[in-house]
């Protein structure tokens, strides 16, 4: 995923002149990355859940499996969360290339 958003990034590094088949490519290019974001983020909700439920189970047995279990899915919840925000900073500066390319196209009174 980090090579596929540093293609894209340095695509639009490259782009000489904004049209139309490029405003189009950059926005498929979002739609790609919010079906991304979707999938991530219902991954981590159900990964939070096994292991807020884990940990709660933990505490109330103390039981040592349940509590490596716990220590596991926390150390994979704040890399998942990291990976998560590393997709969601990379598309909200997407969109803001995109008003960008928009105005340009559209919004411009120059042309």
């Amino acid at each position: 995923m980090r090579a596929y958003i540093k293609r894209h990034e340095e695509y639009l590094k490259n782009i000489v002149e904004v049209n139309e088949a490029v405003y189009r490519y950059h926005l498929q290019q979002i739609d790609f990355m919010q079906h991304e974001r979707l999938i991530h983020l219902i991954v981590l909700c159900l990964t939070t859940l096994v292991f807020l439920m884990s940990l709660i189970g933990a505490y109330i047995t103390l039981n040592v499996g349940l509590m490596l279990i716990a220590l596991v899915l926390g150390i994979l919840e704040l890399f998942y969360i990291r990976h998560y925000f590393f997709l969601e900073n990379h598309v909200q500066s997407w969109y803001q290339k995109a008003d960008s390319m928009y105005t340009q196209l559209y919004l411009d009174t120059d042309k």
